[in-house]
């Protein structure tokens, strides 16, 4: 109850207030390099505006972009902090966000070692802000953290928890109450499926792991606001995105008319617009990189949007995704050092910004970006599906 109570006094005034001014930061991952974020601020225009500053040192190394894991880089639901994956040293950067100017300052004893690789790492927040879980592809496992008020991580009890098979993604209801984690199994798509404890435990849910019936790996995950349906992404074989409802349990199922074939070369990344009327995938559409952009009606069902796919131009694929708190731009991480910006109308068409795509100007294979003001939820109605974004 508390944690639910903390994520409405967040939505609704009570919480932090967020600047303006919007930010995207990419978790650089050079191969075998000191790992680095770039920062940049968000024009007017959807244009990336590099920060004074960057990119940031994270203290940790980077071993590349492998594994296409697409959080590798998070900011808390509180806007407070974000967290880094360094895959060469196999541990996490913790760093204060400035909302004035987009800064980012270490937080004391950062970076924190994870105990195992993080090869193919997932990043995941609960809404309150207090637990970070973390998976890697060759970890097999899953890792917990209490976040302190400062940003340090300190690991709770009873992790690792071991997995079936090694974790490629994962996502966290915005109600807090539910894991989901997405295993590498190349002949069906497989979904773990946890509670989360009021202390950051887990617990697994009934009918856990769920079997999609879907031939490929789920690659990437997202859930919608109301906690009852989530989109899974498979990146290998037909290019699928499986609709599942969450029941009250945690127990996952088909909805009518799921998996969704979308046009493209598999399904690299997933994310729903702030206000869950809209759902984009990275794909590659023949020699070029794309996004998707689909209709999500009221039960979770896609429906592709006039247009579809958009050229991501520049890309090797379109690995992490990520959009302003207000849902106007869309990001999509280009694979080969630059962020490809859209801006994003009412009914989910992409407009290529122009310049696009921007350049961090290091020698690095992204994979992963986060937006500040990170993306909420408000909670809504009984029945109606949909997210809205927060204003303050």
């Amino acid at each position: 109850m508390g944690r639910h109570l903390t994520l409405l006094l967040l939505l609704f005034g009570c919480g932090p207030s967020y600047a303006q001014i919007n930010f995207l930061y990419t978790n650089d991952d050079p191969l075998d390099l000191p790992n680095t974020v770039s920062a940049f601020s968000v024009d007017a225009a959807g244009a990336l505006v590099p920060l004074p500053g960057s990119p940031f040192e994270t203290g940790g190394r980077a071993h590349g972009g492998n594994g296409y894991s697409g959080r590798r880089i998070i900011a808390s639901p509180d806007g407070r902090f974000l967290f880094v994956s360094n895959t060469g040293s196999n541990d996490i950067s913790v760093f204060a966000i400035d909302g004035d100017n987009g800064d980012l300052l270490p937080v004391a004893d950062s970076p924190f070692a994870t105990g195992n690789s993080n090869n193919g790492v997932s990043l995941t927040v609960t809404p309150d802000s207090k637990f970070l879980y973390v998976t890697s592809l060759n970890g097999s496992n899953i890792l917990g953290y209490s976040v302190a008020d400062d940003g340090r991580l300190s690991q709770l009890p009873g992790f690792p928890l071991p997995l079936s098979s090694a974790p490629m993604n994962s996502a966290i209801s915005p109600d807090g109450r539910f894991l989901a984690v997405a295993l590498l199994r190349f002949d069906m798509g497989l979904i773990a499926m946890f509670n989360i404890g009021s202390d950051g435990s887990l617990t697994v849910s009934p009918s856990s792991p769920f079997q999609d019936g879907v031939f490929g790996t789920i690659q990437s995950l997202d859930i919608n606001c109301a906690s009852d349906r989530m989109f899974a992404g498979n990146s290998s074989g037909l290019s699928k995105i499986d609709v599942l409802s969450i029941s009250g349990d945690g127990t996952v199922g088909h909805i009518a008319g799921s998996p969704f074939t979308p046009p493209g070369n598999g399904v690299f990344s997933i994310l729903l617009a702030p206000d869950g009327q809209h759902l984009f995938s990275g794909t590659q559409n023949g020699s070029q990189a794309a996004v998707n952009a689909f209709d999500v009606d009221l039960n979770g069902g896609l429906s592709a949007v006039a247009g579809s796919p958009f050229d991501a131009p520049g890309s090797f694929l379109v690995g992490g995704l990520a959009t302003t708190l207000t849902g106007d731009y869309l990001f999509a991480a280009s694979g080969n050092r630059a962020v490809n910006s859209f801006g994003l109308g009412g009914d989910g068409a992409l407009a290529l910004v122009p310049n696009s795509p921007f350049e961090t100007g290091h020698p690095s294979f992204i994979i992963s970006i986060a937006t500040y003001p990170p993306r909420l939820c408000q909670i809504m109605p009984e029945g109606l599906q949909r997210s809205s974004p927060v204003t303050k």
